[in-house]
């Protein structure tokens, strides 16, 4: 009963203070959390998770295991309200965006998310989000180009995607900040 209690009352401050509610979290793995929220659905990757393959930073590093960071859901849910903001000033500084941001704010809804968090040189963090098209119940799994991965896989691995346009795209934003230090669109090929 307590446990449930704090539970509701963790989630009612979560979803007062960055307008995000979160609506479920479950263990995946002992790396990984999955989480679902009223307007997101994704999976965040702690320090604990060896990257395969790597993942780098906004000025183009391997990210190393040393500056893996645990994000806290509240992170989560900031990185997420921080998304629109971001994609509206990206739009204004850089109109050669504009079919794709569009495209991606009119179905931020249909991306699952997978989190993970990293320190910059000046010990900032950094939440990179990579969003992934799903446009059906991922119980039947993730289709990525014409591969199908298992429903629990995204879940639990980093989905690396090359080619396949505005359904596959990364964010890099500064939770300190509250900026976007990274924003980049997949080709297509």
């Amino acid at each position: 009963m307590r446990k449930g209690l704090l539970i509701l009352l963790f989630s009612v401050g979560l979803s007062n203070a960055f307008g995000q509610k979160i609506l479920k979290v479950e263990k995946a793995t002992d790396y990984s959390t999955h989480v679902i929220g009223d307007t997101f659905e994704g999976v965040v990757f702690s320090n604990k998770y060896t990257p395969f393959p790597s993942i780098y930073d906004a000025d183009g590093q391997v990210i190393t295991k040393t500056r893996l960071i645990s994000l806290s859901l509240e992170e989560v849910c900031l990185a997420e309200n921080l998304v629109i903001v971001n994609l509206n000033n990206i739009l204004k500084a850089q109109p050669n965006f504009s079919h794709d941001i569009m495209y991606i704010k009119h179905n931020l809804k249909k991306y699952v998310r997978q989190y993970f968090g990293y320190s910059n040189k000046k010990n900032q963090r950094i939440v990179i989000i990579s969003y992934l098209w799903r446009d059906k119940d991922l119980t039947d799994g993730l289709t990525v180009g014409n591969k199908l991965l298992i429903a629990p896989t995204w879940r639990k691995e980093r989905v690396l995607v090359n080619d396949g346009g505005n359904h596959y795209w990364e964010m890099h934003i500064n939770v300190d900040t509250k900026k976007h230090v990274m924003f980049g669109v997949n080709g297509v090929g």
